[in-house]
């Protein structure tokens, strides 16, 4: 990792400046998530798939990753938030993004999988085929990309299938 990624992520990890990047990006600057919401976590995303008898591995390393808990009124939402920060512009960045979010997500099915396994609570045929329940939820992921290049962006961006101010 160069010097340039260090410092970024370093100063990206700041819960003040981490909770600030959110809110500018996404809540148009109102302070929605605080710094106090956020705790720390992992940002290694892994995955183990098996095919035609071998066995595959793929890991990757996000730039920060967060839980948080937002609330609004008597009610909270736990997301997982997470910034990847580009130094230049980066054409496969909404691939990498993904990639990081389903990555981050299975790992998520897994460990309630295993909580059903553990537990013996599956009933239906749809349920033990998923290992999930109608009532098991992931934890949404959100990835914001950060690019520090002062060239004019033309890479693509990826689209928004979530309406954030209305999922909060």
């Amino acid at each position: 990792m160069g010097r340039k990624d260090t410092i970024t992520k370093q100063f990206l990890s700041q819960p003040d400046v981490f909770a600030d990047a959110f809110n500018y990006y996404i809540f148009d600057g109102k302070q929605v998530i605080k710094a106090k919401d956020l705790d720390e976590q992992d940002p290694t995303e892994t995955a183990v798939m098996e095919k035609l008898g071998k066995v595959f591995t793929k890991q990757k390393m996000r730039d920060v990753l967060k839980p948080c808990t937002i609330r609004r009124s008597k009610y909270a939402t736990v997301v997982l938030l997470g910034i990847e920060a580009q130094a230049n512009v980066s054409y496969i960045m909404p691939v990498k993004d993904y990639l990081y979010d389903a990555l981050n997500d299975e790992e998520q099915v897994e460990a309630i999988h295993k909580g059903h396994e553990k537990a013996g609570d599956l009933r239906t045929p749809a349920e033990l085929m998923s290992g999930f329940t109608k009532k098991d939820k992931l934890i949404p992921v959100i990835t914001l990309c950060v690019c520090f290049d002062k060239a004019k962006r033309d890479d693509p961006k990826a689209p928004i299938f979530l309406d954030l101010m209305t999922a909060f």
